[in-house]
């Protein structure tokens, strides 16, 4: 018999139950007074109060107290026994979970039946990637939240002594999507494609000329002309008739070829830069443009970098209207909108990616603006 996890009854029913957030909960439960739900800190799910614990700072919910191992009293004295910084998105990076995968050559004395697998002491995967020849593999992370990812990233990395990096190689960040709407997905793509002047000032060579890593059926990078397409959107099956470039107008036949995409992982609308088939594949946004690299530095900012664009997204700071009337081919576009927001670290990532345009000999200078020449967000503030 189905179990509730709000209530602790038994249904005689799996119907009477749906998943809210993590957690399986009954008709009543989920009728409970809506001005009476609280929102985890860990997961971001919203619950019915009696299924959360508050102190004074943070709430948690059942699931998480459970996976954390955290107290199960209804509230405590001292939440800060209780909670490292290195869990607490809020103070550093957003809540949204992510993942990456690190493309690169083992070395030749190596045999490559010795790399597959979960890899040392980590929870990387080592696996087989077609687009790779000899010795190539391709590291898989598990899903990662928060600074804790980026430790468990780190401590592969220090372990990857003698591979390499080749022009073929890439590194690819999956967003997790299961929160996103198809209007948040068409004003992340709306961002993506209004970065994309920035976004070919800090990647290689090889990536501004798109060929690993094509959008549109192999057509280079998504144009700015998309943006009136995606801004004009009213409802979702015409955003999936965009990304799949299907020309009927039926919405019948555009939702049902969407779910049978979803049961395909190698369909051709993958291959983009932007790679929205693995919302429908996996639940995740996959941004493929990064060049290969086993540097740490350039993998954490990337990672920082795209987590925070997506959590404004998210939070209805940067949406179509907003984005349809920023100025076209604007290459300090990025710098702009890390000064206007301004996320933990975001001076530490003006400053890198400053450094990438100067390391591909683009002269694209950007001025830090003074807090008081910042209450709109001027976009004539630019290259100086």
């Amino acid at each position: 018999m189905p179990y509730c996890q709000g209530c602790s009854e038994w249904r005689e029913q799996a119907d009477q139950l749906q998943l809210v957030g993590h957690m399986a909960l009954c008709q009543e439960c989920r009728d409970s007074d809506p001005n009476q739900w609280a929102t985890c800190t860990f997961c971001g799910y919203a619950y019915p109060d009696f299924l959360v614990i508050q102190g004074e700072e943070r709430t948690a919910c059942q699931h998480c107290r459970s996976h954390l191992g955290l107290p199960t009293e209804w509230r405590w004295d001292n939440p800060s026994q209780y909670f490292s910084t290195s869990l607490v998105s809020s103070g550093n990076l957003p809540r949204i979970t992510y993942g990456v995968e690190l493309e690169c050559y083992a070395p030749e004395n190596v045999p490559i039946d010795r790399i597959w697998g979960v890899w040392e002491a980590t929870s990387f995967q080592a696996v087989y990637d077609g687009s790779l020849s000899g010795n190539g593999v391709e590291f898989v992370s598990p899903i990662l939240r928060g600074e804790e990812g980026l430790l468990e990233i780190k401590k592969l990395l220090s372990q990857l002594h003698g591979f390499r990096i080749r022009q073929e190689c890439g590194f690819h960040l999956h967003l997790n999507a299961e929160r996103c709407s198809w209007e948040i997905l068409r004003d992340f793509t709306m961002l993506y494609i209004r970065l994309i002047p920035w976004l070919k000032t800090i990647v290689s060579s090889s990536r501004r000329q798109a060929s690993f890593g094509r959008c549109q059926g192999g057509g280079g990078w998504y144009s700015q002309s998309d943006l009136s397409l995606l801004y004009d959107m009213a409802y979702e099956h015409e955003f999936w008739a965009w990304v799949y470039e299907i020309e009927s107008e039926s919405e019948e036949y555009i939702m049902d070829y969407v779910d049978s995409a979803a049961g395909q992982k190698y369909h051709d609308a993958r291959y983009s830069q932007l790679n929205l088939h693995s919302v429908v594949y996996r639940n995740t946004i996959e941004i493929r443009c990064h060049n290969g690299t086993l540097n740490y530095e350039k993998v954490k900012n990337w990672v920082w970098l795209w987590t925070w664009f997506l959590q404004y997204v998210m939070e209805g700071d940067i949406d179509r209207h907003f984005l349809i009337d920023l100025e076209d081919q604007d290459q300090a576009l990025g710098f702009r909108l890390l000064d206007r927001f301004r996320p933990p670290r975001w001076k530490e990532l003006i400053r890198f990616y400053q450094k990438r345009q100067r390391d591909f000999g683009f002269d694209v200078s950007y001025q830090i603006q003074e807090l008081e020449q910042r209450t709109l967000f001027d976009t004539s503030l630019a290259n100086s």
